[in-house]
């Protein structure tokens, strides 16, 4: 879903804008969506690497020297968030993985954030041509067929994807290619796009009043599918779940059968912006959101703390008693929220002394 939720504002945000695919302004583009959390990525690598030594207790040493090639190699594939991008078996998988097992999100987004321009550029030669009988007058209907079309094939290659790659490698493995690896998981990201074009074009026409928001009926319409398509997401996930172990299980193991509902929700959720609007008005509905827009704002630090959290209480935790898993859950949330809220506030004091400066 964060995936996707990206795919749909970055086109959303940057569609209309000029698009330059000179490699320079490719990897500008996509330092400029990490480089407020890559500080973090860093730091938490080197400590998830601490503890990855620490877990060897007296062999650690021993462990560290006769692999010392590969353990630099692989630092050095985590820093530069290049870690997702080659084999997963063998001796490439001890280079290409983490050591912050959550950074393959980042390796992952790197990639799809540099091919972003490019995926834009792509889309303009493919849907700024749609005319009506010859005319260049934009239609909302053709823009719709189109769009369809082009989900369509792209959903079908990313199924053919996730096949070959279950023909081709043991179970395992072929779980990480469709899970983490840029070549499955772009189909997703793509069809995101493709809504946040629809988006662009639908804001445009005569549905959406002057102040870009749907009237009261449509508005409750979509507010209704969004809720429709996430119901359909926790079905598909419980399903999931339930096949889990089983001959077919490959079949959910990506994940690519959650992206058409989550498409519809994030598009649905997007013009459902008149009633958020409502809710927002309203003290309760107000004081409910505000704490989800918190929590938002901490998300992305929590998520690269959290794993190194969960490995630092568990070790701790089992050397003074057995393990209960209630409370090392919630140790090991309190501590990665309160660790959040710390590498915030000293990213927006630093951010507020470089603005006075």
């Amino acid at each position: 879903m964060f995936l996707m939720l990206s795919g749909f504002l970055n086109v959303l945000h940057g569609y209309e804008k000029e698009i330059s695919c000179t490699p320079g302004s490719l990897i500008r583009y996509a330092f400029r969506k990490i480089r407020g959390i890559y500080p973090l990525h860093v730091i938490m690598t080197f400590i998830a690497f601490v503890l990855y030594l620490l877990s060897f207790g007296s062999g650690a040493a021993e462990h560290l020297r006769s692999n010392a090639v590969t353990i630099i190699l692989k630092l050095i594939t985590n820093i530069l968030l290049i870690s997702d991008w080659g084999p997963k078996n063998g001796f490439w998988y001890g280079i290409f993985s983490e050591y912050n097992i959550v950074a393959w999100y980042l390796s992952l987004s790197l990639m799809l954030f540099i091919l972003t321009p490019v995926f834009m550029k792509i889309m303009h030669k493919i849907y700024d041509k749609t005319d009506i009988a010859g005319c260049q007058e934009k239609s909302p209907t053709i823009y719709l067929i189109k769009v369809i079309i082009v989900m369509g094939i792209i959903y079908a290659m990313t199924i053919a994807i996730n096949m070959l790659f279950q023909q081709t490698n043991p179970g395992y493995t072929a779980f990480l290619y469709e899970y983490e690896n840029p070549f499955s998981r772009t189909g997703d990201y793509l069809i995101s796009m493709q809504m946040g074009f629809l988006f662009i074009e639908y804001s445009k026409s005569h549905s959406i009043q002057a102040n870009g928001q749907d009237d009261g009926r449509v508005t409750g319409i979509w507010f209704i599918i969004s809720i429709v398509s996430f119901a359909a997401s926790i079905a598909l996930l419980a399903t999931g779940i339930g096949l889990y172990g089983t001959e077919i299980y490959w079949i959910v193991s990506s994940g690519f059968y959650f992206t058409i509902p989550i498409a519809v929700m994030i598009y649905a959720i997007a013009r459902s912006e008149g009633i958020c609007d409502k809710l927002y008005s309203n003290g309760f509905g107000q004081r409910t959101i505000d704490i989800f827009l918190i929590l938002a704002g901490l998300s992305q630090y929590a998520y690269l703390i959290h794993v190194p959290v969960i490995n630092l209480i568990h070790g701790v935790y089992k050397r003074v008693g057995d393990v209960n898993p209630a409370i090392w859950c919630v140790l090991s949330f309190v501590v990665t929220m309160a660790a959040a809220i710390v590498v915030k506030r000293i990213k927006s004091s630093k951010k507020t002394i470089c603005n006075t400066h």
